[in-house]
């Protein structure tokens, strides 16, 4: 029924945008949202071009340096790295994880998932170096943030001693 999930989110948007305005934050927010059902069905595309949508509206509306333009900036590294498009994923997580850095509390949530993600695309485009750095930046932070028995702590120690493997001399 994946016709028509997509056709429903199309018509939300088209509400969204009548009731509030195609210049209104809550049609970026729609747009966002909407992106997420297109990247969940694999329709790549269509969720970069309606998150680059909300991105120049929400920039608008809310200047460049806001939560909501660090969310689109996210979004799109997610999908650009679903792609495999890694250099578009990295440039577009960067941005994610400067504006986090620069507007949320120091181990904010979203702050480790730009690492994360950001750390996760270095190493599948093969910058195991860059992704090390990354890993062991985030590391540090959970391990202040919720001790060295937390699972996520365990995934990103197992990452970094593969890429610690990797970068061996053999």
């Amino acid at each position: 029924q994946k016709d028509e999930c997509m056709a429903a989110f199309r018509r939300y948007l088209k509400l969204i945008q009548r009731k509030f305005g195609a210049e209104s934050g809550e049609f970026s927010h729609a747009l966002v949202q909407v992106a997420s059902v297109f990247t969940f069905f694999q329709n790549y595309p269509l969720a970069i071009d309606t998150l680059q949508q909300g991105l120049k509206l929400q920039k608008r509306i809310y200047g460049d340096w806001n939560k909501h333009v660090a969310q689109c900036y996210l979004n799109l590294g997610v999908v650009f790295s679903l792609m495999k498009e890694y250099e578009a994923a990295i440039f577009h997580l960067e941005k994610a994880y400067a504006l986090y850095a620069r507007l949320e509390p120091r181990e904010n949530h979203f702050i480790r998932l730009s690492l994360s993600t950001l750390a996760s695309a270095y190493r599948t485009s093969g910058q195991k170096e860059h992704a090390l750095k990354i890993y062991e930046a985030l590391n540090e932070m959970n391990l202040r943030e919720f001790g060295s028995d937390h699972p996520e702590n365990k995934m990103i120690q197992s990452a970094i001693q593969d890429i610690k493997n990797q970068l061996k001399p053999q």
